[in-house]
């Protein structure tokens, strides 16, 4: 319990540089609960990490949403589909 506390003030006595690699680990799920509960205190009073925050939340989304448009062919033309293709090293049927 000590650990935990000693490690949560520890957190939130870093720069905001080291909270946005932390909260980007969490988004991979390599980060321990405690530190997720620093930065999201961090997050309360630092407006930059926020934007941050809302920024990599809507990369992932949009990440997300081409991936799915990759895989369907959905609004992704035939020839857009060739060149990441080619770029990615494997063929248009994969995609």
């Amino acid at each position: 319990m000590i650990r935990a506390l000693r490690e949560f003030l520890a957190i939130l006595n870093r720069p905001c540089r080291e909270h946005t690699e932390i909260y980007s680990r969490a988004l991979d799920g390599e980060q321990r609960r405690i530190a997720m509960i620093g930065v999201r205190i961090h997050m309360l009073y630092c407006k930059s990490c926020r934007r941050f925050n809302t920024q990599m939340r809507r990369l992932r989304a949009l990440t997300s949403r081409l991936g799915d448009e990759l895989r369907t062919g959905e609004s992704v033309p035939a020839d857009v589909r060739e060149r990441i293709a080619r770029n990615l090293g494997s063929g248009p049927e994969k995609i």
